[in-house]
């Protein structure tokens, strides 16, 4: 039996994807399992985890003197990442959380198994929009050991693409809620709606949340929408449309806030939305902000795209309505204000189900024995 590596494109501070593949970590590490972490390429200060997790040892394919320039940090990778791979031996297994650009060599590697997680379509990933790249990632993927798609679309997709139906095992999303843990709402905040992301339109309807409680704010004056990232800059899409829907003084962008923190501001919310719009990224992906959304307890406004609907009911576990129908994602918005009791006990049951199917260390022992206790 070889060494059990996990490959990660970088490490980000606050970014959904570093929290998604943290909580993989901690899973392994709770479940006994030794591994040696592998991050390829950095960003742009070297960012390093500062959390550390028993029996998982972690290895930066870069050297701060690298960090100077993009150049430097390409060729760095290129010459690291070279090294890396002719050291692999027979009998190693590899799971890569994203990384496709490396799938095509690792899965010509004799004597190595290579398994591949996958959190979106490769459509909505600029390489493979490419008919040559995309084509060349896909038989990669069907040459792989195993792949690990975020959803029963996207495991669809795979599979009508060449993949075998035993090499597919659909992999949660996960969330740690450790993270909520006593984190319970304060009081004499002033109420509001909450948003939590990039703030992008394409990706999650910022746009459309903006219409949807512009729709709203007079019937309900006392609530405010914070928009919790990055903050706009004042010719941005987004600002100057507050601003022409007239309610950019009910919108709060509050600027990017430590992850520490993210917890507690979702939790002083009355309501969390998500006014995600129909689109691949959408119908193949699954967002990882749903997880701390429902995990709050708080009633989640979302639209039905993707598996959405395959865990939540509507006016059970959340309140939903048809991506782009921005009259009834405001109604929506506009009846858990007026509800609040039964808004709540929305809530709860959502926070039920994140705990049951988006469980970090339930969805961790999958892909360990999907890797590792096959027959």
């Amino acid at each position: 039996m070889g060494k059990f590596y996990i490959l990660c494109d970088g490490y980000a501070p606050n970014q959904a994807y570093a929290n998604h593949n943290m909580s993989f970590f901690r899973g392994f590490s709770e479940l006994g399992v030794k591994a040696e972490l592998v991050y390829i390429m950095p960003d742009t200060y070297g960012s390093i985890m500062e959390q550390k997790f028993p029996g998982i040892k972690v290895k930066y394919l870069w050297s701060k003197r690298f960090l100077k320039s993009r150049l430097l940090r390409n060729l760095n990778m290129v010459y690291s990442y070279g090294k890396f791979f002719f050291s692999l031996k027979k009998g190693d297994v590899l799971l890569l959380l994203g990384c496709s650009e490396y799938l095509y060599f690792l899965v010509r590697r004799k004597g190595v198994k290579v398994f591949h997680e996958r959190t979106e379509h490769p459509a909505a990933y600029h390489i493979s929009r490419f008919k040559f790249f995309r084509d060349h990632y896909l038989d990669s993927c069907a040459k792989a050991d195993g792949v690990l798609p975020i959803s029963k679309a996207l495991s669809d997709f795979f599979e009508s693409s060449g993949v075998n139906h035993d090499k597919l095992q659909i992999i949660n999303m996960v969330v740690d809620e450790s993270r909520f843990t006593n984190v319970i709402k304060q009081k004499g905040i002033e109420k509001y709606i909450a948003y939590c992301g990039n703030g992008a339109n394409r990706k999650d309807g910022v746009d459309l949340l903006l219409k949807s409680f512009a729709m709203i704010s007079d019937r309900c004056p006392e609530y405010k929408l914070y928009i919790i990232g990055k903050a706009p800059s004042n010719d941005s899409e987004n600002y100057r449309l507050a601003e022409e829907l007239g309610i950019i003084n009910r919108v709060v962008f509050t600027g990017i806030v430590p992850a520490a923190e993210i917890p507690q501001l979702l939790t002083n919310a009355d309501i969390l939305a998500l006014a995600r719009p129909n689109s691949i990224q959408n119908t193949y992906g699954f967002p990882t902000k749903l997880g701390e959304y429902l995990l709050t307890g708080n009633p989640v406004v979302i639209t039905k795209v993707g598996d959405i609907p395959r865990f939540l009911i509507d006016k059970e576990s959340a309140l939903m309505s048809d991506c782009g129908d921005i009259e009834a994602f405001a109604d929506n918005l506009l009846w858990a204000i007026q509800n609040p009791q039964k808004a709540k006990a929305i809530g709860e049951r959502g926070r039920i189900v994140a705990r049951e199917n988006f469980n970090y260390l339930k969805e961790s022992k999958k892909i360990i024995d999907f890797i590792f206790n096959r027959n």
